[in-house]
């Protein structure tokens, strides 16, 4: 995919999921604050654009756009926050993760990450963000929080799902009130949030 239009770049297609980078020249050159029709958040392609939108947050809001909230996960809780709640949760959840804790961690991010090599060197072939880039930190996350890793997590058909579900219970575990609270709150308003970058 080399020849790209504009008019058909959504961040949320799994085409382009796969392949993103046709588009990202032509959303620098010529549209480089992008509304995304269907979804109507922003694409943001240029860096000192998007650094100027994430230091606004009186302007600009997480609580939408190509994250968690499209999956109803309660990781949004916190990536998709804004101030001062997302200070708030930052600093209930920031308690776990001292250095001390994260060096504790280091023998099993060692253990994790051979255990999915040895099953990607297995199979052949992989997608190295989603089995290995991803689950590895999900993995150092759930166990600073205590919630247990699926044993063969690794090697079980659809190894995503597995990490997915380790982020929504490490949530959970962080922030078992303020989850309900979320989904309560958009249960009420009908899912509807304000527009985004």
């Amino acid at each position: 995919m080399t020849d790209v239009r504009l008019a058909d770049y959504d961040p949320l297609d799994p085409a382009v999921i796969k392949n993103p980078f046709p588009y990202y020249p032509l959303l620098q050159r010529e549209a480089p604050v992008y509304r995304v029709p269907k979804h109507g958040f922003y694409v943001i392609s240029r860096y000192d654009d998007a650094l100027a939108v994430l230091q606004n947050w009186q302007d600009f809001t997480t609580t939408s756009g190509p994250g968690p909230a499209f999956t109803s996960s309660p990781v949004a809780a916190v990536l998709q926050s804004d101030p001062p709640v997302h200070t708030r949760l930052r600093s209930i959840i920031s308690k776990a993760f001292t250095p001390r804790a994260v060096a504790a961690c280091e023998p099993l991010v060692e253990a994790y990450a051979h255990e999915c090599m040895d099953h990607i060197l297995a199979r052949g072939r992989a997608d190295l963000v989603e089995e290995y880039a991803i689950p590895i930190p999900v993995v150092v996350i759930a166990e600073l929080l205590g919630v247990p890793r699926e044993t063969g997590a690794c090697s079980a058909p659809g190894p995503t799902t597995w990490w997915r579900r380790s982020a929504a219970a490490a949530a959970r575990a962080a922030l078992p009130s303020t989850s309900s609270r979320t989904s309560a709150r958009r249960s009420r308003s009908g899912g509807a949030s304000r527009a985004t970058t």
